[in-house]
């Protein structure tokens, strides 16, 4: 586990979220604090209010090194296995990432409202300091934890499958407009008639 990350264990969205990369992750990359274990965040002098700014991502093995909000979900995403073809992608496309930054301020800002809000704080499988479900103090969490696997892997490929397909799709559909445009083009050249200057 090279980063910790931390989400709003009483937020919806943020933990179904942190479940997703749980599955997607195995522990591999990632552990998990959440912004209301006040100790935890203790360690990394950062405060509870300090999180309001959005989820913040810390690299493990250089702890100053972090990110917060949109750019950490950016980061994480770019961990992740051919994650960082489609960031890139996105960070290449004139306009997305400040559309993409603003629309997290405004789901983070009104993340409760939204999506609700949960009446247990969410403590994660993968927690810091937590190697292995029987080291955890989460009774909840030993219990629960072989059938929220199981659920949370199936989800998890259902959802890899779901992107792959689509992201094949969108692809596959661009490859084809941009060959019939160059196709059509050059169509339209070889019908010009000779003798008549095309020059600008």
């Amino acid at each position: 586990m090279n980063y910790q990350v931390i989400y709003d264990g009483n937020c919806n969205l943020c933990v179904t979220l942190v479940q997703l990369l749980e599955t997607l992750d195995q522990g591999k990359n990632f552990e998990y604090i959440s912004m209301q274990d006040l100790e935890q965040l203790k360690r990394f002098g950062i405060t509870s209010d300090d999180c309001e700014m959005g989820m913040i991502l810390i690299d493990k093995n250089n702890p100053e090194k972090r990110w917060q909000g949109s750019d950490a979900a950016e980061e994480i995403g770019r961990i992740l296995p051919v994650g960082e073809v489609f960031v890139a992608a996105y960070r290449a496309m004139p306009g997305m990432k400040w559309m993409g930054d603003r629309v997290y301020e405004q789901v983070r800002d009104n993340r409760y409202t939204l999506f609700g809000k949960r009446s247990t704080t969410y403590k994660s499988v993968y927690a810091v300091g937590c190697r292995a479900i029987d080291n955890c103090d989460n009774q909840d969490l030993k219990s629960g934890s072989i059938v929220r696997t199981s659920v949370l892997s199936i989800c998890g490929s259902i959802v890899r499958t779901s992107v792959l397909s689509i992201c094949g799709s969108i692809v596959r559909t661009s490859v084809l407009s941009i060959c019939g445009e160059f196709n059509s083009r050059r169509t339209k050249v070889r019908t010009i008639k000779p003798g008549i200057n095309i020059s600008h």
